[in-house]
């Protein structure tokens, strides 16, 4: 009984090891956070940038973001995703937004967002897309402060429409189906035979 519970034991840690990476981070490295709680296909798959400060004894990290303050929980390596070099040399390009202020849709049919910069004035405007911000509160903030449904509407995912019902917008367009377009076919024919006879 013993080596069959063992026997499974090592099968389990073999799947587990096997679909999970385990990396070491040394403290100094830059990561980004997996974002577990995506409320809409808009809302980024990673957020950060965040500095490793340590690894504790339960194989977690204690991390700081980029105000220098800690992060008020550790986090497994499967939700870190070390940052490249090429992405920490263009690090300076990264500016903090203020606000998103508008929204238009590119010829692909997505989402570019009108970005207000801090410290910075109208003019230095930009139209960015939803993968350029490194935090999804500012596309959920914009969603939420607008509250109405963006032209295009028909063609958001259904987790999108999700997120504007939640905001109380009115999107859908009540389609008959076939069954439907029969009943009243069936129904004007037979009145127009009902009338002719009388």
């Amino acid at each position: 009984m013993f080596e069959h519970v063992k026997h499974v034991t090592e099968k389990q840690k073999e799947r587990f090891d096997g679909s999970h990476k385990m990396i070491d981070l040394v403290p100094g490295t830059t990561v980004m956070i997996l974002v577990t709680e995506k409320q809409n296909k808009l809302d980024p798959k990673y957020k950060g940038f965040y500095t490793v400060v340590r690894k504790t004894a339960a194989n977690t990290y204690v991390l700081k973001n980029e105000k220098g303050f800690l992060e008020p929980r550790n986090y497994p390596p499967s939700l870190l995703k070390k940052v490249s070099d090429k992405v920490l040399e263009q690090k300076n390009d990264f500016f903090e937004v203020e606000a998103i202020i508008g929204h238009i849709k590119d010829d692909k049919n997505n989402f570019l967002y009108r970005c207000k910069w801090l410290d910075y004035d109208e003019s230095h405007d930009t139209w960015e897309p939803e993968d350029h911000f490194t935090d999804p509160k500012f596309i959920k903030e914009y969603w939420q402060r607008i509250s109405e449904a963006p032209e295009g509407i028909k063609d958001i995912n259904k987790a999108n429409k999700k997120l504007l019902k939640d905001m109380k917008v009115a999107y859908s367009t009540p389609k008959e189906n076939s069954s439907t377009k029969r009943k009243n076919y069936a129904k004007t024919a037979y009145q127009k035979k009902k009338r002719s006879k009388v």
